[in-house]
């Protein structure tokens, strides 16, 4: 997954380059619970998920879960494109739109060297967040465990500036259970519904309306916000 970007992926390319990338992508709509792309199947391209919330997940051999995580926003698939499957399932856990580079066009395109610096780039963020979520879910206690994969989850959903939490009064879209949150963080449901209740009460969180709220790290964007754009004082 990547997400290091503003407005486009692609929008790092040069205008030529850019344009013809953007003129290759295919819109698709997928319905809730529709699969967008299957752990170890053969390389069909690149998502670029534009809208909705998916669910990232994968899974040993033995077929029991390793690992899930909300996906807001971001590219997926990169490293089918190397690999020739994809190394992990995206499912729908609202209505999406995505863009999609068909696996023809991303072979052709990898052949140039700007194209292919940004594969390259992109695996290097897919890696740098993996490493980001496998800390977050590292810590011993329990209440942490659960507040650093919450605030991992909001940091990178609150990455879309087309979906920044500014218009949502710092909120971000949460269509999960208690039960599934529970099987993202490896809590027993009653335990974390303990949690969720004591960290809502201390004001550090908020689930309400199928919304994610964190008020310090809203806060924190905010600001960081008004300072990318105040003029500089001279």
């Amino acid at each position: 997954m990547a997400i290091n970007f503003r407005q486009s992926p692609f929008e790092n390319l040069e205008p030529k380059l850019r344009a013809s990338v953007e003129a290759s992508l295919v819109q698709q709509a997928f319905k809730r619970g529709e699969t967008i792309l299957r752990q170890s199947g053969s390389f069909t391209g690149i998502v670029w998920l534009r809208s909705g919330v998916g669910m990232a997940e994968r899974r040993r051999p033995d077929d029991s879960l390793e690992y899930s995580s909300p996906l807001h926003w971001g590219v997926w698939g990169t490293e089918a494109l190397m690999k020739g499957t994809y190394l992990g399932t995206l499912i729908a856990a609202t209505p999406c739109v995505a863009s999609v580079l068909p696996a023809h066009d991303a072979h052709r395109f990898n052949a140039d060297p700007a194209f292919s610096k940004l594969v390259a780039d992109w695996l290097s963020d897919d890696f740098s967040l993996s490493v980001k979520a496998m800390s977050a879910l590292s810590a011993s206690r329990t209440d942490e465990r659960v507040m650093d994969f919450l605030s991992y989850v909001y940091r990178q959903a609150a990455r879309d500036t087309a979906r920044s939490v500014s218009g949502q009064h710092g909120s971000v879209a949460w269509p999960f259970s208690v039960g599934q949150l529970a099987q993202f963080v490896s809590v027993s449901r009653p335990h974390l519904s303990t949690i969720l209740s004591r960290l809502s009460a201390e004001g550090k969180l908020s689930l309400a309306g199928r919304r994610l709220t964190i008020p310090a790290i809203a806060d924190e964007l905010r600001k960081g916000a008004a300072n990318t754009a105040a003029p500089l004082k001279r």
